[in-house]
């Protein structure tokens, strides 16, 4: 990074996230990460002045972390040292991307020092940097921390000095605008270094067919078929490392998202290092927390919502309720069309509705057999012959409008 460019990110991040280093500071082992709002990332900095607040675990804009109030204040190990502190640690990509690695570029711009602190969970079997779970590991590598740095406590600490920055980025609210220009500062030369001249796919559409467990447009690849005949490479992100993610993404002319976890595999580019960028909506409650990952990282973004919700087939174990996360769509197929044709992302009319109708049945068939072969807590029977029955009415009710 050039002298020139390191001073005015480097104030506008001083002047805009709280940052300070704090002495003898206690951190608590996590008990619990991401759940409900009453129990959520139970661990961390134990951060209980009100001018402390900005740099607590937040989402929205408010902190969103807990205290193990009966735990001993003066009971854990000492660690000795400086550390910066990086955040829990988490498997699942999306909450790494968008909630578990935000304080790191901060840290390197605003404090003078290259020793980092990871939290997981009270008495984990995690040691080592080998340990760490895929996600995790790699995003925390991607930003310059490796075994040699970075130590890793799963117990209740008594930290000799820690440095401590506001995430640049919060699940719900997005980045800083100083935080977006020191990443593109960051990720553009350390892409550059990790592929130099590697040409990637113009055209691409990120693809949640890999991932038949979760919420998901039904009959996806359908879809997949028609954007192939457009030019458009099928790119499963979950088949790749995130420095190769995060590379196809920036050189790709036009980006076509379907609504997921994928999304959040941009959150280490910068301002503006992405080019068109479309997605394709399932949850409008979702649509505001993904234009904000999106559209400061896009020179131009457009989203729509095109689901037709079907139902639920997995529960929560212990409440029964259906898990809102997991619902499954079927597409607004004549929506969709248009708004593709509409934006030039195709120039074909929508292909022969049947093959749609063969995929959207069998990908309810694979999620039904899947979670439940992992063990999930499914709906009932009734309910889910229920899904089935109404799926094939609307299937026809679609056809029947096609072929009119």
């Amino acid at each position: 990074m050039s002298e020139a460019t390191v001073h005015p990110v480097s104030n506008a991040m001083r002047n805009s996230l709280v940052h300070r280093s704090l002495d003898n500071a206690y951190v608590q082992a996590f008990r619990v990460v991401v759940s409900d709002p009453t129990t959520a990332f139970t661990g961390g900095p134990v951060l209980e002045a009100p001018q402390d607040a900005a740099l607590r675990h937040c989402r929205y804009g408010l902190p969103f972390d807990h205290v193990d109030l009966a735990a001993p204040r003066h009971s854990g190990r000492v660690l000795r040292g400086t550390w910066n502190y990086v955040g829990p640690v988490y498997p699942h990509f999306g909450h790494v991307q968008a909630e578990m690695v935000h304080r790191i570029i901060p840290s390197r711009v605003l404090f003078d020092c290259d020793q980092w602190l990871a939290v997981t969970g009270k008495d984990a079997p995690i040691n080592r940097f080998t340990d760490l779970p895929t996600a995790y590991r790699d995003a925390i590598a991607f930003l310059g921390i490796h075994a040699d740095n970075l130590k890793i406590i799963s117990e209740d600490t008594h930290v000799e000095r820690l440095n401590i920055v506001a995430q640049g980025s919060q699940f719900g609210l997005g980045p800083n605008e100083a935080y977006l220009e020191a990443l593109r500062d960051y990720s553009t030369q350390r892409l550059d270094d990790m592929f130099p001249q590697v040409e990637r796919p113009v055209r691409v559409y990120v693809t949640r067919t890999g991932v038949p467990e979760g919420g998901n447009f039904l009959g996806e690849a359908w879809l997949e078929e028609w954007l192939q005949v457009e030019g458009f490479y099928i790119f499963r992100p979950e088949d790749y490392p995130l420095s190769v993610q995060m590379d196809v993404y920036r050189k790709a002319e036009i980006l076509v998202f379907s609504e997921g976890s994928a999304c959040h595999g941009v959150e280490l580019l910068g301002r503006r290092m992405l080019q068109q960028v479309y997605m394709l909506g399932r949850r409008e409650d979702h649509r505001g927390i993904f234009r904000n990952v999106l559209h400061g990282r896009s020179v131009s973004y457009h989203s729509e919502i095109f689901s037709q919700p079907l139902g639920y087939c997995v529960l929560n174990p212990q409440t029964l309720e259906p898990l809102g996360h997991m619902a499954q769509n079927l597409f607004d197929v004549k929506a969709l069309g248009t708004w593709l044709h509409r934006n030039r992302i195709t120039r074909n009319s929508v292909p022969h509705i049947d093959r749609y109708l063969d995929y959207a049945r069998a990908d309810l068939e694979r999620h039904i057999s899947i979670n439940s072969a992992r063990g999930e807590r499914m709906a009932s029977t009734a309910v889910l012959d229920g899904m089935r029955e109404d799926l094939a009415v609307r299937l026809e009710l679609l056809r029947q409008s096609h072929l009119g």
